[in-house]
């Protein structure tokens, strides 16, 4: 029913009036140097400094994009295949060709790059750490917030006309989505295709705006009382949501896959207590371009790792090292 637009041409649209910008910024550069010492020319040189990250982010989706079609081709010809789906929690690596597939949940994503960058060498050994009580109450509260929803809340069936048009506003059932985020890189080594998968808590789209919400049930959230920012790993889930092709289907083909059009994008991330379920605090953010180069860089730093191009670098944090449900199998904790 809908095409396998995995690398978001639609969005690329957005994207070019940045990029054109790109060529004259060199000379224009060279110019402001030159009259720095006056102030208006200063706050010149500061609104052209975040142009200039505008069009580096918007850059390298174009470029990844424009210069891989032969990944796209042979990822869909082993999408239809049904190899790829949900992950499993562990990250998986395998080749066809020049092509190197690299398979994780966005989960492993996120906590290895926003928490620990030595979970992924663990994590394509095989090791899976052990649930802890926390998460285990965690996704009791996910589990009784889905069925408290399906006992009170009566969804409309939704057709595909209305996910295609950007004026209607649409609201999926609780974890009823599932997200594949589709990156390409060309190292020099070799092609890598990163394929991040996962499900997501709500998803919605009200006023134009695609809207992505996580939430985290915490026995003690209270400990986010002087926190003005979520966690990294937090933030990356939510970033890696918004830039996925949907489906309701946990292992989709290329047919599954929909877009929703819209005008923006935000996040949502509900700190709620873990007994009563109610929400206790919610950061929430439109995507801007450094919050998207941000993605961008992570995604690239988690794929050059788990290839092998990277070494994991350290947070020299004793208590991230305590915390963590994998020290045991870890020669790197502190």
């Amino acid at each position: 029913m809908y095409d396998c637009r995995m690398f978001h041409f639609a969005h690329l649209f957005d994207m070019l009036a940045f990029v054109m910008t790109a060529f004259a910024f060199p000379a224009i550069w060279i110019s402001i140097h030159l009259v720095l010492s006056s102030s208006m020319f200063f706050v010149m040189y500061v609104l052209l400094m975040r142009c200039y990250i505008i069009v580096q982010a918007f850059k390298f989706i174009v470029y990844q994009a424009t210069t891989n079609l032969q990944i796209i081709i042979t990822y869909k010809i082993i999408l239809n295949s049904g190899r790829f789906g949900l992950a499993n929690g562990l990250i998986r690596i395998s080749k066809d060709d020049d092509v190197t597939f690299l398979n994780a949940s966005v989960t492993d994503f996120a906590d290895s790059l926003g928490y620990c960058e030595y979970k992924i060498p663990l994590s394509i050994k095989g090791i899976r750490p052990r649930p802890t009580q926390s998460l285990i109450l965690g996704t009791k509260a996910h589990r009784a917030e889905e069925k408290y929803e399906e006992e009170h809340v009566e969804f409309e069936p939704i057709s595909a006309e209305q996910i295609d048009d950007k004026e209607e506003n649409v609201e999926f059932a609780r974890e009823n989505i599932y997200s594949t985020l589709m990156m390409p890189f060309e190292f020099p080594a070799s092609n890598v295709l990163l394929t991040l998968s996962g499900r997501i808590d709500k998803i919605l789209r009200v006023d134009k705006t695609l809207v992505v919400q996580d939430d985290k049930f915490a026995g003690r959230p209270q400990a986010y009382d002087n926190k003005t920012q979520p966690y990294p790993s937090q933030l990356l889930q939510v970033l890696a949501y918004l830039n996925s092709s949907y489906s309701s289907k946990r292992k989709p083909k290329a047919d599954d896959f929909f877009e929703m059009p819209h005008s923006q994008k935000k996040w949502q991330i509900r700190i709620c207590d873990r007994k009563t379920r109610k929400t206790y605090k919610t950061f929430s953010d439109y995507q801007d371009v450094f919050s998207l180069h941000y993605l961008q860089t992570s995604l690239q730093k988690f794929a050059m790792i788990s290839i092998g191009m990277s070494k994991p670098e350290h947070h020299n944090s004793i208590n991230k090292c305590n915390a963590c449900n994998l020290k045991s199998f870890c020669e790197h904790r502190i």
